[in-house]
């Protein structure tokens, strides 16, 4: 293996005894950046497709040899060199359009519109307003009935004036506890909006 590591550090140790002080120094070697024949055979990759994939991802240098030749940062470097094993699918619904080249960016949003008229049509995506008037209206039919309760009471179980009073103060104090839920939950629960992607990527 410290072969891998002869042009950032030279010949290896002398002899065996030097051999775990030798390997801290070879990570730590890496974690300050590995050169382009560090690379090619750490990645097994020739080194003209090494620096294609380098600069298709845009990776740059971040430093220099004393040699002229140039130090990059392994992971970097590592996220463009190694072909992701993970299922594809799964891999581009972690994908946001700013991780998308730019001539890419309009096909993303373009799927993403046939995919939501998809869901709507499905009945799986609500638009926020017709959402709020499904709560707006549980809300006031909760109200109406609640509301009733200590005259239907009064009727049927002879409450005091006393009793009816409390009912009432105990009813506005849940309607108003049920308003303050709904407002404050529904901003809590906020679903993102994709105008917040546009904006990371304007």
């Amino acid at each position: 293996m410290t072969d891998a590591f002869d042009d950032l550090l030279g010949d290896g140790p002398a002899d065996d005894s030097a051999a775990p002080s030798y390997r801290i120094q070879e990570v730590h070697h890496i974690v300050g950046g590995v050169s382009i024949p560090w690379l090619m055979k750490s990645f097994r990759m020739g080194r003209e497709k090494v620096m294609k994939l380098l600069a298709d991802g845009k990776v740059k240098p971040i430093g220099t040899h004393n040699n002229g030749g140039s130090y990059y940062d392994l992971p970097e470097a590592a996220a463009c060199l190694v072909k992701p094993k993970q299922d594809f699918a799964a891999f581009l619904k972690t994908l946001q359009a700013k991780d998308l080249p730019v001539h890419m960016q309009d096909n993303f949003w373009a799927a993403k519109l046939k995919e939501q008229k998809w869901k709507v049509q499905a009945g799986e995506l609500w638009p926020t307003s017709a959402v709020m008037q499904v709560f707006g209206d549980t809300f006031k039919m909760l109200k109406t009935k609640i509301q009733l309760w200590p005259d239907t009471l009064v009727e049927s179980a002879g409450l005091t004036d006393a009793q009816r009073d409390i009912l009432i103060e105990l009813n506005n104090d849940l309607l108003n506890e049920l308003s303050r839920e709904l407002i404050e939950g529904t901003k809590a629960n906020e679903t993102r909006s994709q105008l917040a992607d546009l904006d990371e990527i304007a």
